[in-house]
């Protein structure tokens, strides 16, 4: 960088010597022709003096490339001398300009380096009749004298520039001193070496420039060591931890991963990893390089972690949580949920029978009561049983789907199954449309079938119920006494209800809902309530698009 700087600063000086040359020598040729038309005035001048006064003009004192002619007043020659007189006077401008003004000059081109300055003056004779006096001298303007001026000029050109180049260098030299100083120093703090004091400096701002850097220096020292000490304490806190933990830096690269990870993975911190190091299926790992969310279950050596990736100021973080207990734990519920519905269901059909046998069979009136809350108790139980099962099977996935079917036909299906319970209430149930989906059928009934029983048990007494078919789903929409905020984010769970005594009086089971939500979520789907108190419910049923070719 010095050299060119040097470079520069010479190409600037010569392209001014060079100006300040060339305006030289246009001014010196300018002052030369200044001179020669100020030689060919005073020559008019002296003989138009003589012949005034009627002196002889002598003609063997003529220089060379000079010229000398009287003129009438009409502009006719009346005697000529010297040499490169022109034949026709009265076109020559400065003639017509002193036969108008009295006076005229003017410089034409000769030969060459030559020019002619003259001069044309008025004057009267002995007897007082006007003449004009002519008068032409030569001017040479690349002559000896101009090869003098050009040599002594390209001399001091030549050493103007020598020391403006000597100067450059050293200048330059005494400016890149702290720059070169700097750049060592910078180096340092990068490769994290210890640092070379500053050379001693030879001016005021430069001592202050080498303070300046050298407190800067050792404040990101100070700040480095501090950041170290902190991204330490934060990778201790981390390896610390049981979570899988991973930070990805740019593009691919891994920037952190904490030990439990690198053992999970199997991978070596102490060397350099990327992204496809980790093996995530080729879905995930398109969704992490666009730095997207990601919330999703993932196996890895024989565990269920709770993968989440998202972008932070940081960087973009995975993190795993091993949730195996919880999912064994869940399997294990679900197991047991299902097994423990199925030994019920038997000794519940039992008991039914017997009831039954018991109301058929001829028997006291006072046991009418006892038989009749058996009857009905049993019922409500194998209701519960049925629904406990259904719940299993969505939750094992254990349906098949054939092909689209109509949700409306299953609608009208359920709402048949309903009749009893909605002249039972004085409800009104109407369907609006149609909506095709892949969905089993049986699937398609119980959706719609617990959401209609839902609003019908809890709606007003001769209320409404309506089915409305969306371009996407459904929605089931009732004129009911509407639910509360602090009930609406649990209606969904299992054998929740937001009366007690009015569900158990209505002959609910507490898990309608819950069946409704696994089966959207075992479809992709989701359900949503919209409720206000004294205004109603309205439970909404989305289904995810289906893709084209399936």
């Amino acid at each position: 960088m010095r050299k060119r700087l040097v470079i520069s600063v010479s190409s600037l000086i010569f392209a001014a010597v060079a100006a300040v040359f060339s305006f030289s020598v246009f001014f010196f040729t300018s002052s030369t022709l200044n001179q020669g038309r100020a030689e060919a005035h005073h020559m008019a001048t002296i003989y138009a003096h003589a012949f005034e006064d009627g002196q002889p003009i002598d003609a063997t004192v003529f220089p060379d490339m000079f010229g000398l002619a009287i003129l009438k007043e009409d502009g006719s020659l009346v005697n000529e001398w010297g040499s490169n007189l022109p034949l026709d006077y009265t076109v020559l401008p400065e003639v017509e300009t002193a036969m108008s003004e009295g006076e005229g000059e003017a410089v034409k081109y000769y030969d060459g380096s030559f020019k002619l300055a003259s001069c044309c003056l008025q004057t009267p004779d002995p007897s007082g009749n006007t003449y004009y006096v002519y008068c032409h001298v030569g001017v040479e303007l690349y002559g000896p004298a101009f090869v003098n001026f050009c040599v002594s000029s390209a001399l001091v050109s030549v050493a103007i520039i020598v020391l403006g180049i000597i100067l450059a260098y050293v200048m330059s030299g005494l400016s890149f001193k702290p720059i070169a100083a700097s750049k060592v120093r910078f180096r340092e703090l990068v490769e994290n070496r210890p640092l070379t004091p500053f050379p001693k400096p030879h001016d005021k701002p430069s001592e202050e420039y080498y303070r300046e850097v050298d407190e800067a220096s050792k404040a990101l020292l100070a700040a480095r060591k501090s950041l170290n000490d902190e991204k330490e304490g934060i990778r201790n806190i981390l390896d610390s931890v049981s979570d899988l933990i991973i930070l990805m830096g740019e593009g691919e690269d891994i920037a952190f991963l904490n030990k439990a990870a690198a053992k999970a993975f199997r991978l070596d911190v102490s060397k350099f990893h990327s992204l496809p190091s980790l093996g995530f299926p080729s879905e995930v790992e398109q969704t992490i390089r666009k730095h997207r969310k990601v919330e999703q279950t993932y196996d890895l050596n024989n565990k269920t972690y709770a993968l989440r990736g998202y972008m932070t100021s940081g960087g973009y973080v995975i993190a795993l949580a091993d949730i195996s207990f919880e999912v064994n734990g869940e399997k294990l519920r679900s197991s047991f949920f299902s097994a423990a519905s199925h030994e019920l269901k038997t000794p519940l059909t039992s008991i039914m029978g017997q009831a039954e046998i018991l109301s058929l069979t001829p028997h006291p009136d006072a046991l009418d009561p006892s038989i009749d809350s058996i009857e009905k108790a049993s019922a409500r139980m194998y209701r519960l049983i049925e629904d406990m099962l259904s719940l299993s099977r969505i939750e094992f996935g254990h349906r098949e789907v054939k092909g689209p079917v109509s949700l409306a036909k299953a609608a009208e299906e359920a709402k048949g199954a309903l009749n009893f319970l909605m002249e039972e209430k004085g409800v009104t149930v109407m369907i609006n449309g149609d909506f095709v989906y892949p969905i089993n059928y049986d699937d398609a009934y119980s959706l719609i079938k617990n959401l209609l029983e839902n609003g019908i048990r809890y709606g007003h007494k001769r209320g409404h119920v309506w089915l409305n078919f969306l371009p996407n789903g459904f929605e089931v929409k009732d004129d009911g006494a509407g639910i509360g905020e602090p009930d609406k984010q649990r209606v969904f769970e299992r054998f929740y209800r937001v009366e007690q005594s009015r569900d158990k009086a209505s002959g609910g089971t507490g898990l309608g809902l819950a069946i409704v939500k696994h089966t959207m979520l075992s479809y992709g789907g989701k359900v949503t309530l919209d409720s206000t108190l004294g205004e109603g419910s309205v439970f909404t049923c989305v289904f995810p698009s289906v893709k084209k070719g399936k």
